[in-house]
């Protein structure tokens, strides 16, 4: 059973890569090919936006720049959030109604002080929303616009 399981997680991990390469989507369960570009989203920035991210929790990571996030999602928010483990974090709602929080954890000056490391310099952060979907779409929005900046 064990060879089983581990097979069947080798598979996932194989569509999850292939996901974040932006080669498949998953959709309502399903693989799909990728028609390119990405879905459309709000962020906390924008006007009326009430985005709801109670019962968050880590999904995944995303590795790059403080300005890419930035560039993706406009500035992070000022207040609301846990800034004794972490210096900066983006709330975002995907068109498929997918939430994200963006944040980076412990390794920034807020917990460790003069030994952390300043926002631009950050470049490990992690993806928390409900489901695993809302990895795939930030890192799929980062992409996107790196490619277009």
């Amino acid at each position: 059973m064990s060879r089983l399981k581990t097979k069947v997680q080798e598979v996932y991990f194989d569509i999850c890569d292939a996901i974040d390469e932006g080669i498949v989507v998953r959709i309502d369960g399903l693989i799909n090919v990728r028609q390119g570009g990405c879905m459309k989203y709000i962020t906390h920035n924008d006007a009326g936006s009430n985005i709801n991210t109670n019962r968050t929790h880590l999904q995944g990571a995303i590795v790059c720049t403080f300005a890419d996030l930035t560039n993706t999602f406009g500035n992070p928010m000022k207040d609301g959030f846990d800034d004794y483990k972490s210096d900066a974090e983006w709330n975002v709602q995907f068109e498929d109604g997918s939430v994200a929080t963006i944040y980076n954890y412990k390794n920034g000056k807020n917990y460790c002080g003069a030994d952390g490391l300043e926002v631009w310099e950050i470049t490990q952060w992690n993806i928390g929303g409900h489901e695993m979907d809302c990895v795939h779409h930030v890192r799929n929005a980062v992409a996107h616009v790196k490619e277009n900046v």
